[in-house]
């Protein structure tokens, strides 16, 4: 993984998703990456893309089949301050908002989001503030991605499932 320059100058980093699809043969045929920030996301892609090797294909009753694997990631570039937790961006996302700016607020909801995958209130936000505009494949995109997180069987997500039905996001 080369760290673009950019990335690094602008402190984009936080826990975010991978998600690789691994095919019958072993290889990695598909990959999303679920950072708030395009240029990771990218990286992240590129990166997996031009890994060598055969991965383990996934069993299940004992036959092998292709299988979707997913690999929390975590990533710092710059070091602990107010500007570089999710919940400031989420914050100046709430202020910019309520000042009716409202593509000031997406962009700081997804830096928020970007910065940990589990912020349900930042996906549910973005997505609201889309339909609100008429936009509404772009509000089934971030929606989608708060469903999918109760697919992703892992340690950091217990709770999810509670969080997103008392935020409402089920409707």
């Amino acid at each position: 993984l080369t760290y673009p320059k950019a990335a690094i100058e602008k402190c984009m980093q936080g826990k975010f998703l991978v998600k690789l699809h691994i095919s019958l043969k072993g290889k990695i045929d598909s990959i999303v990456s679920y950072s708030g920030y395009d240029l990771l996301n990218k990286t992240m892609q590129e990166t997996f893309s031009l890994m060598p090797g055969i991965w383990h294909t996934a069993i299940k009753n004992g036959v092998k089949t292709d299988e979707w694997f997913i690999m929390p990631m975590v990533l710092r570039s710059c070091p602990d301050n107010k500007f570089t937790i999710a919940d400031y961006y989420y914050k100046k996302a709430m202020d910019a908002y309520k000042a009716n700016k409202e593509d000031e607020a997406i962009e700081n909801f997804k830096i928020a989001a970007g910065m940990d995958y589990t912020d349900v209130n930042s996906l549910y936000n973005i997505a609201g503030i889309y339909l609100n505009e008429g936009k509404e494949n772009e509000a089934r995109y971030w929606l989608q991605r708060i469903n999918e997180l109760r697919d992703f069987d892992i340690p950091e997500l217990e709770g999810i499932d509670a969080k997103i039905t008392a935020l409402g996001a089920d409707e």
